[in-house]
C-alpha cells in the first residue's frame, strides 16, 4: 500500500481508497507516488505526517476523429449505388421484357391481319369467279336467246309458210331447250336449231307434204306423220352430233283409199306461233 495525495484536499490518502477520508473527493487512481521521498523519509527514521507529493499525470483527452463517419458514408453509399443499380437492371429488365411482349402482340395482330387479307383475297377471287361465271353464263343465255329470236323472225319473214309455228325442246339432255320451228298444216317441215360455239347450226331438218305432229313419250320425242294412205311414226333422237329419225311404226294404203289413220294418244309438244316470241324470251328466266 502507498499514500498518495488528494486531487482536492491535498491530503495523503491510501492508494486503495475509493473516497479522500478528509474531504470525501474521489480519488484518482492514476495519481503517481514519488517513490524516492517515500524511501528517504524511511530511511532516515523521521515520521512525518505528511507524504511525498505525488504528481499526478492527466490522460489527454481523446480526440473523436471523423473515420467511422467516413466509414459509414462509403458503406452507405455503397448500399445506395447497389440498390440504384439494382432498380436501374431491374427497370431494364422490365422494359425490354414490355418492348418483346409489344413486339410479340404487333407480330400476332399482323399475322391476324395478314391471314385476315388472305383469306378476304380468296373469298373475293372466289365471288369474282362465281361473278365471272354467272355473267358468262348470264351472256350465254342472252347470245342464246337473241340467237333463237333473230332465226324466228328471219323464217318468218323470208319462209312464212314453214314457219308458223315452234317449240322448244332439249333434245341432248344439257339444259338447254333447242329450237323446232315446224309449218303450218299440210306442210311438214320441220327444221331444228341448236346454239353451239357462238353461233347457231342447223341439226334436223324433215321434209315432205303432209300432216305432221309431235309427240312426248317418256321424254322421248316422237313425230306421227300422215299422208295419202300411208303412215309412220319416227323416233327422234341426238346422235352424233346431229338429230336422226329411228323409225318404228309405217303403214301403207295404197290399194284401198278407205285406210284410217292411227292417231298418237301420247301428249302432244306444245307449239306457239311464230309471232309469239315470249316462250324464248323466258327460256332463262
Amino acid at each position: 500500500m502507498a499514500l498518495i495525495n488528494c486531487n482536492q484536499c491535498g491530503k495523503q490518502v491510501s492508494d486503495r481508497a475509493q473516497f479522500c477520508p478528509h474531504c470525501g473527493a474521489p480519488v484518482d487512481d492514476k495519481a503517481v507516488v514519488d517513490h524516492s521521498k517515500i524511501g528517504t523519509t524511511l530511511q532516515t527514521g523521521h515520521a512525518s505526517t505528511s507524504m511525498p507529493k505525488v504528481t499526478r499525470i492527466e490522460n489527454p483527452p481523446k480526440k473523436r476523429g471523423w473515420l467511422p463517419f467516413v466509414i459509414l458514408a462509403i458503406v452507405l453509399a455503397a448500399i445506395l449505388a447497389g440498390l440504384g443499380g439494382w432498380y436501374y437492371r431491374s427497370e431494364q429488365i422490365r422494359q425490354q421484357q414490355l418492348e418483346e411482349q409489344q413486339a410479340r402482340e404487333r407480330a400476332r395482330q399482323d399475322s391476324i391481319a395478314e391471314a385476315l387479307r388472305i383469306e378476304q383475297a380468296r373469298l373475293d377471287s372466289i365471288a369474282a369467279a362465281e361473278q365471272a361465271r354467272r355473267d358468262s353464263i348470264e351472256q350465254l343465255h342472252q347470245n342464246i336467246v337473241n340467237a333463237y329470236l333473230t332465226k324466228l323472225r328471219n323464217l318468218r319473214s323470208t319462209d312464212s309458210d314453214n314457219a308458223t309455228h315452234y317449240f322448244l325442246h332439249d333434245i341432248n339432255k344439257d339444259g338447254i331447250p333447242e329450237l323446232w320451228i315446224a309449218g303450218d298444216f299440210g306442210c311438214s317441215c320441220t327444221r331444228a336449231f341448236m346454239y353451239a360455239g357462238g353461233a347457231l347450226k342447223q341439226i334436223y331438218s324433215g321434209t315432205g307434204l303432209g300432216h305432221s305432229s309431235y309427240h312426248l313419250r317418256d321424254g322421248t320425242l316422237l313425230c306421227h306423220f300422215t299422208h295419202m294412205g300411208s303412215e309412220s311414226l319416227d323416233k327422234i333422237v341426238y346422235s352424233g352430233g346431229k338429230v336422226v329419225e329411228k323409225n318404228i311404226l309405217k303403214q301403207e294404203f295404197f290399194d284401198s283409199m278407205d285406210g284410217e289413220y292411227n292417231e298418237v294418244y301420247d301428249p302432244k309438244v306444245r307449239t306457239y306461233s311464230s309471232s309469239d316470241e315470249g316462250p324464248i324470251r323466258a327460256i332463262f328466266y
